[in-house]
């Protein structure tokens, strides 16, 4: 339905809404992860289950929603490598968020905070320079 450059533009924008945290991906029963951007809903699955690439990209819209374009990667596909590249960045991306690794990550980091504080930027004795 797209074109390879239409592809990456709408992968590339999604990843970008999730480092950002504009997007709340979440994973499905198989283990796809599915993101709602207002009425459009997107999906990251594995084409064969494992979990692993190749993957599948799908964009369903409407209520029921109904697949408007799917996209699927692997060697035998008429994908260009760099579509197949931004799709396994996100999916490493969007499962990383369903996950909960940036809350964990922040939440660790500010246990360690509490046991040793980071010492001020301008404090060149804690930094281990010398200050002359």
């Amino acid at each position: 339905m797209f074109e390879d450059a239409e592809w990456n533009q709408i992968i590339m924008k999604l990843t970008e809404l999730t480092r950002a945290e504009k997007v709340t991906w979440e994973i499905g029963f198989d283990g796809e992860l599915g993101a709602n951007v207002k009425d459009t809903l997107y999906e990251i699955g594995s084409v064969d289950g494992d979990g692993r690439a190749p993957y599948y990209f799908s964009i369903a819209q409407g209520t029921p929603a109904r697949e408007r374009a799917r996209l699927e990667t692997g060697d035998d596909r008429e994908v260009s490598r760099s579509v197949q590249y931004s799709l396994s960045e996100l999916q490493r991306l969007a499962f990383r968020m369903a996950s909960g690794g940036p809350q964990l990550a922040k939440q660790l980091l500010s246990q360690m905070e509490e046991v040793l504080p980071t010492p001020p930027k301008d404090d060149v004795w804690a930094t281990g320079e010398t200050p002359f």
